[in-house]
């Protein structure tokens, strides 16, 4: 295991108090305050942080999920495109459509949540997006997920980054997030995370997945709540986590999943610090607007990164 880092808390992408030209209104100033916002799109790949951002979808061409849809057992996914899947995967991981983490998002959350070097602790793996976004930026990664049909894919492509990033720490974990059992206390500096949707997803079948033996919305939650604590507990002092989720419907009742997450972190002991809403693009149910006005249900095209930090 790498060792861990020094610092108490995070620091910032460019520490801009240091420099006498990053502030007042002279022509010199104003210049240098337009290179510096010049290089920071450039380091952000042209995605600006923002309180609303919206997925870049040719990033998900190469998403290795793109074979899992076949496994997860829903023949009206077999055959589909990518685009369609991802918009079914959008309205709230409707119909088995397994949902997939956006590059460009992930790309944007680590760069500004967390520095080269740093070590990124992620309770649910899925299906490796966030490992190799965070790798390929220069940071560690440390992972947990039970899906043994992830895990191999996972185990291959980490096999390939290692190489590719000699550099960088790469340690996966075939355990349940409940008990980090791996992780020491204050190890991570950064957290970027997509936690499942109880039993509407299919992840496999360990008795260990949290939300396929979970007869209620309510053990599953209590179940969360674990996570919560244990990723509370091995993050250092001033480190930002994002779970990205997203509401969905069971049974035609609406859960608000996202508000229902953000309770159980400031349970764990997190203070609430920002809130993103990501932009999917159109929902497949757009194409049917009778459909939307008979059933009052409006179509589902964003998700929530709920943005925490350990006091």
């Amino acid at each position: 295991m790498p060792k861990k880092s020094a610092h108490a808390s995070q620091g910032r992408l460019f520490d801009l108090t240091t420099n006498p030209l990053a502030t007042g209104k002279s022509v010199e100033s104003l210049r240098n305050s337009r290179n510096q916002a010049e290089e920071l799109t450039k380091i952000f790949k042209g995605d600006i942080p923002a309180s609303v951002m919206k997925v870049k979808r040719d990033e998900m061409n190469t998403d290795p999920v793109l074979g899992s849809y076949e496994e997860s057992g829903y023949n009206e996914l077999k055959g589909t495109s990518l685009h369609k899947a991802f918009t079914i995967s959008g309205r709230g991981a409707a119909n088995g459509a397994l949902s997939i983490f956006a590059r460009n998002i992930c790309r944007t959350a680590v760069l500004l949540y967390s520095k080269p070097g740093d070590m990124v602790v992620d309770p649910f793996i899925g299906h490796n997006s966030r490992m190799e976004t965070c790798v390929r930026e220069g940071r560690h990664y440390h992972g947990y997920d039970v899906s043994l049909r992830f895990m191999k894919d996972n185990y291959l492509l980490a096999s390939e980054l290692r190489k590719e990033c000699p550099s960088m720490t790469i340690e996966l974990n075939l355990h349940t997030s409940e008990a980090m059992i791996n992780t020491p206390d204050e190890y991570g500096d950064f957290t970027i995370t997509s936690p499942p949707y109880w039993d509407i997803e299919d992840y496999g079948d360990e008795p260990e997945q949290l939300g396929k033996w979970s007869d209620t919305y309510e053990i599953f939650m209590s179940k969360m709540a674990n996570v919560a604590k244990e990723n509370y507990r091995c993050l250092k002092s001033g480190a930002f986590a994002a779970w990205y989720i997203n509401d969905f419907r069971r049974d035609k009742k609406f859960y608000s999943y996202h508000i229902d997450t953000k309770q159980i972190l400031e349970d764990a002991g997190f203070i609430m610090w920002d809130i993103m809403i990501v932009d999917l693009g159109r929902a497949f149910r757009e194409s049917f607007i009778s459909q939307i006005v008979e059933q009052q249900i409006l179509p589902k095209r964003h998700e929530y990164g709920i943005i925490v930090r350990k006091p």
